[in-house]
Parts: C-alpha cells; structure tokens; sequence
C-alpha cells in the first residue's frame, strides 16, 4: 500500500514522520551473552536469524521509502540504529550494512549498542576499519556493560561459548577505546542487585567514565525499592561532589527531567524494523496487534502508525490519571508491562510506588528534583505525595531515606 490519498499522506506526515528522529534496523536475533535480565532470550532461542546483511537492511529502506514516499532528505537529517541480539554479532555483516546506510543511504549518524564483545576482540586495524567506514565521527558504539560489581550479570550464552569468547570482560581495553573514540557506557541497573550500583557508578567515574545509568523496571519489592533509592541518593551526591551539571545529565535516571511527549523511552520517535520487514511499537513490543506495518509486504495500518505514536499517552491510563506525579513521570516500559501482564499498557504497580518514592525522595535532596512541586497533577501538593509514599512504604522507611 503506498501513499496515493493525500489526506492519508497529510496525515501520516503530520501525525507519523515528523515525529519520527530515527531508525532502528534489527539486525541479528541470537547474543553471545546470556544476561539475567534480558527479555529478548526466548526470542533469540526460538529464531534462526542470526545476523541479516547488507542487501535485506537495502530491501527493507527502499521499500521503506516507496511506502511513506520519503525523500533523500528523511534519511539525511536522522540517525540509525543496529540493533539485536548485538548489532556487531558479525563483522564483515556489520562494516556492510553501516557501508551502505552511511555512505549510500547517507543518514546523519548510526550507533550501535553493543555488549562488547566483540569490540575488545578486535584489533585496532579492524576496528578503526569499522568505525572509520564513513567520515569521522559518524558511527557510535554505546558499550552496554555493567561494570565489575556487577559482572555476574551477564555470562557468556551457549553462542557466545561457542564462539569461543573470553568470558571476562576487558575494562582496560574497552575504557581506552571508549575515550580514544568517544564511545558511551550504558550498564543497567538490575533490580536483583541493588547492593552493587554505587560502587559499579564508582567504579566507571574513577576511571574518568561517565556511564548512562538505567533501571531494569521489572517488578520490584518494597525491601529492594528502597535499597535502589538509597544507591541512587549515594550516586548523586557522589556526582554532586564534582560540580559538573553536565556529568549529572550525562548519568541519567538520577536527575529530574519533564518528557512533554507521551512516553520517555524512544519508541515514539523510532521507526524499528525486524528481521521479517515488520515494523513494531518498538523492538520490545513486537507481536500482533501493535505490529503496524510490514516493509517487505509494504503493507501499513494508517490507525495503528498514528494511535501508537502522536495519539499514545501513557498518562491517560485509568490508573496514571489521577496519579500525583503523571506530568512528571516519563511512564514505564511498555515491554516490560506486556511480559508481565500480556498488556504493554498496562502499568506494573510496585513501579509506580518505586518511581513515586523515588520523585519524593530525590526532591527532598536535590535542586534539580525540587521542580517536581511545579509538575504535580492539578490538586495534589507535595504532602499529598509524602502521605501516598509514607502509606504505602512506612513512615519509619521514608524517614530513613530522608536522614541518610
């Protein structure tokens, strides 16, 4: 189906595409780790796609091109994405496909975030190779380890041992290319292992590092939620020490920001593409019915393209509209929710109460989270949010947090 109608056309530009700031190509469905926390196992398990190549990543942007009727130009002022499994599981695969988007296709940027490990195998040659494939600068690698604390997070997978990968990961080499190349860090923060976030923040910022710091939101206890809110209180005083407001940006979750959009993550501003040309809500999200098109069948759902993305908002779910912090809170993985309840929009309640207590508490120490005052839901004020918090953890917990 392509664009013939012009009010179809009108609105998918205005609804769909200029919304969109990236696009995401799934490029391989196995991983040579066998992480903890990971979502995508099952589907890795029960694919055969190892790694797609140059000519489908071709396929699937020409035909990308002839459904929404894009310009040379769309491609040119957007960045790319490899993504999988890992999106360097081969090289040779991988140095064709950025070839191709970067220098034919000419997008603006392509990252690829990577377990690394095939990043501390290879040699300076191959790797300047790589990542000199176009001009300067135009491939990033966003190096998705977790720091030594927290290692035992991700073993090596039955094809990753197979591959005969070293099963240590090699901080030396990795933090020397990240600085020599202007690579990022990007470790997640396990909810089974708060007791290491500290010292795995530590462990990067020591050596001049400033890592992207996420939280794996699955389901969580009220006992692990707040051992998480004191590591992150400890992380950011630890930041705060420096003075460096551009290092406490650059570190994430542990500062106060205001998503005006419907949803923090990207999914509404990326264009992902599977192995089998569909297009999902995004890489997490990728069954029917939030399937809302197929590049190989050029086929589109004009409802499903618009609803999910300029017409979806998390906060107009029954249970974020009356909730104290709604302007303020980004909403949560909505992959995450359908691996839970078999709904992505459906909210995981004892994430809720995490993120609420985590609003309350950082904004009790922090300048920057002071400004949740202004962003509360009409009626409520910030006793409103203290009474909520202490109700549903305890006032001995909140006083606790408040003193530390």
């Amino acid at each position: 189906m392509t664009l013939k109608n012009d009010f179809f056309k009108t609105a998918i530009q205005n609804k769909f595409l200029n919304r969109i700031s990236s696009v995401e190509y799934i490029v391989s469905e196995k991983c040579q780790n066998n992480c903890s926390y990971c979502y995508r196992i099952k589907k890795h398990v029960a694919s055969s796609v190892q790694m797609i190549d140059a000519s489908r990543v071709k396929l699937f942007t020409d035909n990308l091109k002839e459904m929404f009727d894009l310009d040379d130009n769309f491609f040119h002022i957007r960045r790319t994405e490899l993504f999988g499994g890992d999106g360097l599981l081969d090289y040779q695969k991988a140095y064709d496909i950025l070839d191709y988007l970067l220098n034919d296709v000419k997008y603006e940027i392509c990252v690829i975030p990577t377990n690394a490990r095939m990043v501390q195998e290879l040699s300076t040659y191959d790797l300047e190779k790589l990542l000199n494939v176009s001009e300067p600068g135009k491939v990033g690698l966003s190096l998705s380890v977790d720091g030594k604390p927290q290692d035992n997070q991700r073993p090596l997978s039955k094809y990753g041992r197979m591959m005969a990968y070293d099963s240590k990961i090699n901080y030396k080499k990795l933090i020397s290319i990240a600085k020599k190349y202007h690579c990022g860090f990007h470790p997640m923060l396990s909810f089974n292992s708060p007791e290491t976030w500290f010292e795995s923040f530590k462990f990067f910022a020591e050596q001049e590092v400033v890592p992207y710091l996420l939280e794996i939101r699955h389901p969580v206890s009220k006992e692990v939620s707040v051992e998480c809110i004191k590591q992150l209180i400890f992380i950011r005083k630890y930041i705060n020490t420096f003075d460096n407001d551009q290092m406490r940006k650059a570190a994430n979750t542990i500062g106060m920001s205001i998503v005006p959009r419907g949803l923090g993550c990207s999914a509404h501003t990326t264009i992902p593409i599977m192995p089998n040309g569909d297009i999902p809500f995004c890489h997490r999200v990728i069954d029917p019915p939030q399937v809302m098109a197929n590049v190989l069948t050029k086929e589109y759902d004009i409802s499903k393209l618009i609803t999910l993305t300029a017409g979806h908002d998390h906060r107009n779910h029954p249970l974020c509209a009356a909730c104290a912090i709604k302007k303020a809170c980004a909403g949560q993985c909505a992959g995450a929710s359908y691996e839970y309840w078999g709904d992505p929009w459906i909210p995981i309640e004892s994430i809720c109460n995490y993120i609420k207590l985590k609003a309350f508490v950082m904004s009790y120490y922090f300048n920057d989270w002071k400004e949740l005052r202004n962003h509360l839901t009409e009626g409520f004020t910030m006793d409103d949010l203290q009474k909520e918090v202490t109700d549903i953890f305890g006032q001995e917990v909140v006083e606790s947090l408040l003193n530390l």
